[in-house]
């Protein structure tokens, strides 16, 4: 196996417990939300194995919303955080100035390791358009709202916009032209 291929595995693992964990955590604040309960079964029919069940029907959209959102704020808040700590890692490595005002902030611990700040940018870029686009999915099928499905494309855009700048800068350095 290759280092780069163990080093996005031992990268992917935070980010696919934390997804799993966040919507967990909304799914459960939603039920306590609605106040609703909440029942989780495990049948083999379809893709999903695991099948969460609420008592009253008509809240089911709502609380997918709410789960949903707080899904998409917490994939998108680490996401801001791990590209603004990766920002800061293009600024530093090009400007003294930069590394000066860090240290009058007391942020020099946001300089990352350039070894895996690539890396670790790529995976949660690529678990910020998975996020979005399942929204995209769920919104179409009526599962949650539309206007998430919305939220969750204009992130994915956004993401990949912002990947491939980043891919540009970092391939002008290997290749300047």
């Amino acid at each position: 196996m290759s280092k780069l291929l163990k080093e996005v595995l031992k990268t992917s693992i935070l980010p696919t417990a934390l997804l799993i964990t966040g919507k967990f955590l909304g799914l459960y604040l939603a039920v306590l939300f609605y106040n609703e309960a909440l029942a989780i079964t495990h049948e083999h029919k379809g893709l999903y194995s695991v099948q969460v069940l609420l008592q009253n029907s008509q809240h089911v959209r709502a609380v997918n919303s709410l789960a949903d959102l707080i899904l998409l704020i917490i994939v998108v808040g680490t996401y801001l955080f791990i590209a603004i700590r990766y920002l800061i890692y293009i600024r530093a490595s090009g400007s003294p100035r930069t590394i000066i005002r860090l240290a009058r902030f007391n942020l020099l611990d946001w300089i990352v390791d350039k070894n895996n700040a690539l890396v670790k940018f790529t995976v949660w870029s690529v678990y910020t358009i998975m996020v979005g686009s399942v929204l995209l999915v769920n919104s179409l099928t009526g599962v949650t709202s539309n206007l998430l499905g919305l939220l969750g494309i204009l992130t994915s855009v956004f993401v990949i916009l912002t990947l491939l700048k980043v891919f540009e800068l970092e391939s002008s350095k290997v290749a300047p032209l």
